[in-house]
């Protein structure tokens, strides 16, 4: 799963007892689209997850506000609440991850992907640090084609 987005709060990095590390914070997502001829805004929440040295990195590089491309995959969980009832999670847990340059744009069209895109080719021809040639062109293909739909 690629997300690409702004992260909500300070991450939280804790090391467990057993010498395990791990940071968790929220990121959110937008989504624009045109209903009834006026331009609406989805955010959507996300739980994120990483652990050991990129737990350690995460910690370090990311603050609240900062925009983010980040690769990593949905896993799902369960506890039992003080209630005693079963209570459902959904995370995203953090393969890799690269910092994003200014606030979130849109392109004249409200496509995020393209704006996200475009800030990361201004980031590369401005910055003397090394991006994955990857994330632009994972960014720009985030929306991909219904063709490659296996339905």
């Amino acid at each position: 799963m690629i997300l690409i987005g702004s992260v909500g709060g300070d991450p939280e990095f804790k090391e467990l007892q057993d010498g395990r590390k791990l940071v968790k914070f929220s990121m959110a997502t937008n989504r624009t689209y045109k209903k009834n001829d006026t331009k609406v805004t989805d955010t959507q929440w996300h739980n994120i997850e990483a652990w050991g040295d990129l737990a350690v990195n995460m910690a370090k590089l990311i603050k609240k506000g900062q925009n983010l491309y980040l690769e990593g995959e949905v896993r799902y969980g369960q506890y039992e609440a003080k209630d005693g009832t079963k209570r459902n999670t959904v995370s995203v847990w953090t393969k890799s991850f690269n910092l994003l340059p200014g606030k979130p744009k849109e392109d004249a069209s409200g496509n995020n992907e393209a704006a996200a895109a475009k800030s990361v080719q201004e980031f590369k021809e401005s910055s003397s640090e090394p991006v994955a040639e990857t994330v632009a062109a994972s960014a720009a293909d985030v929306r991909g084609d219904d063709d490659d739909l296996p339905f």
